[in-house]
């Protein structure tokens, strides 16, 4: 599955200026791409919801090159941030929450297929094979009840029946029966990365 966006401005890793930064959250391209009526949601979004970000940069050993526990390179890390080589990485101790700058509209290559989806809101529907989603780049401890009304109230979606949590370093996870067997028989498109 390709992802493909609209490269608008994105907050910069480092120093939070608008700018192009496709390169330095990940190989996915993440866009803001707010008009004017759009401000409010964007206020609301950044007042309401948190990203994390290391602070502490702790050498992967078991990494190629020189990558920190977090996943990122050193020089992809915010300002400020300190070298630790003496604790062992833990997320609550060595990130803190910053206000979200990754948000927005994303659009998914729906493999030739076209219609609505059913996880879709009356606005997106398929267009020449593309599925417009909305993604929000959060903190693992955000409130779920204020992502909930993001998602229905701000965003217009339809209740989900089962949201998935994408987190970077989750090699295997068990889920139980019922919802196992929904995903088996859903038409997800996933993309992998090695």
């Amino acid at each position: 599955m390709l992802f493909q966006v609209s490269m608008g401005s994105m907050r910069h890793r480092r120093n939070g200026n608008f700018e192009s930064s496709r390169l330095l959250y990940s190989s996915m391209s993440r866009s803001i791409d707010v008009a004017c009526s759009d401000a409010d949601l964007a206020n609301y979004i950044q007042e309401n919801f948190k990203k994390r970000e290391c602070v502490f940069f702790t050498k992967d050993t078991k990494s190629m090159g020189n990558l920190c526990k977090c996943g990122y390179p050193e020089n992809q890390h915010i300002e400020g941030t300190q070298v630790n080589t003496t604790e062992k990485w833990n997320y609550k101790k060595h990130t803190k929450e910053l206000p979200t700058d990754a948000f927005g509209d994303i659009q998914f290559e729906n493999l030739g297929k076209k219609g609505k989806s059913r996880m879709s809101s009356k606005s997106d529907e398929t267009v020449e094979g593309l599925l417009n989603g909305k993604y929000i780049r959060l903190s693992c401890d955000t409130d779920s009840e204020t992502l909930y009304d993001l998602m229905t109230q701000h965003w217009h979606l339809k209740t989900p029946n089962l949201v998935i949590s994408v987190t970077g370093g989750a090699k295997n996870f068990a889920l139980k029966p019922p919802h196992a067997q929904d995903i088996q028989q859903a038409d997800l498109h996933c993309p992998v990365q090695g």
